[in-house]
């Protein structure tokens, strides 16, 4: 009875926290995009994946220990309706996130499976195997997460030039370094309703930036927006599977805003990294902070966890 007080506590605090924290975000979002910043990909994905992060944390670091320090074992007071209501969310959102990630990966398997089975390997000069997919696959794709695959169809194979085939391919060759199928799975699991817009922002971001690595100077860019266009004046093809990156993801508007861009290339200066300045200090501070008032963290956790309960 003990542990699974425990269980329902930690699973009503989670909630609490994964929902209060996603309307945050949506509304921040919103708020972001109506004053028309710009936001890169990394910090589109940090604030698309803080609920769940957080709301583990919390239940990790500060919920379960203020339990198991403060709460005796002989305690049988019975729980009330609300936390009870609370934790049967929290169950339902865990095994969701946890049907839909699994989906996800099955189907991404399967599909990936039936386009390359019994299909021959091409000799690309990549760092993940390439293979030639049928014309009803997607045009050029990077799918799977431990060992992804090129997907080359071989109607792209037949558009595009020697130097656009190249491109596309580096373009691709940068969403697996930065293992942006893997982030699309871990998306999977902390599906909300009013995040899908942040979401498809990280995505255009990421493409973007997969461009940017890809690109070297300024026939390399011209090369890769020849590709952009080529492809999509294609028919459409089947939508890549849920963990692919593909070289035309995104409405036509967000592909066309990519073209404009890449024409538009001129070298850039790197920019001197200086947030460590700030940041090393500041997380250093807030680890300090959170290291001396610990205690006095878990005792007001464990009064609020009280009341949640009645």
């Amino acid at each position: 009875m003990y542990f699974f007080r425990g269980s329902i506590i930690a699973l009503g605090v989670f909630v609490l926290v994964y929902v209060a924290l996603s309307l945050m975000v949506g509304v921040g979002w919103r708020w972001l995009r109506r004053d028309r910043r710009s936001v890169s990909s990394a910090t589109a994905y940090g604030l698309r994946i803080l609920p769940l992060t957080a709301a583990l944390v919390v239940v990790v670091l500060f919920t379960v220990p203020s339990f198991l320090r403060l709460e005796p074992r002989w305690d049988d007071e019975p729980m009330g309706g609300a936390v009870l209501a609370l934790a049967s969310a929290g169950l339902v959102v865990l095994i969701f996130g946890t049907m839909n990630t699994l989906l996800a990966w099955v189907r991404t398997a399967r599909r990936v499976s039936s386009w390359t089975a019994n299909l021959r390997a091409l000799e690309l000069q990549a760092p993940v195997p390439a293979f030639q997919t049928p014309e009803s696959a997607p045009l050029l794709a990077v799918a799977g997460l431990c060992r992804p695959k090129l997907l080359v169809s071989s109607c792209a194979q037949r558009v595009l030039g020697r130097q656009e085939l190249e491109m596309a391919i580096r373009h691709e060759v940068a969403h697996v370094r930065r293992r942006d199928n893997l982030k699309k799975l871990l998306l999977r699991a902390c599906a909300f309703p009013l995040l899908h817009e942040l979401e498809r922002a990280w995505i255009e971001a990421a493409e973007i930036q997969a461009d940017d690595e890809a690109v070297r100077d300024e026939q390399s860019a011209l090369d890769l927006a020849s590709a952009l266009i080529k492809l999509s004046r294609l028919s459409p093809r089947a939508p890549a599977p849920a963990l692919a990156m593909d070289l035309l993801t995104g409405n036509p508007s967000a592909v066309a805003a990519r073209v404009e861009r890449l024409l538009a290339w001129k070298p850039r200066v790197p920019s001197q990294p200086r947030g460590w300045y700030v940041g090393v200090p500041a997380a250093l501070a807030a680890a300090a902070a959170a290291g001396l008032t610990y205690m006095w963290t878990l005792a007001r956790i464990h009064q609020f966890t009280e009341f949640l309960v009645r």
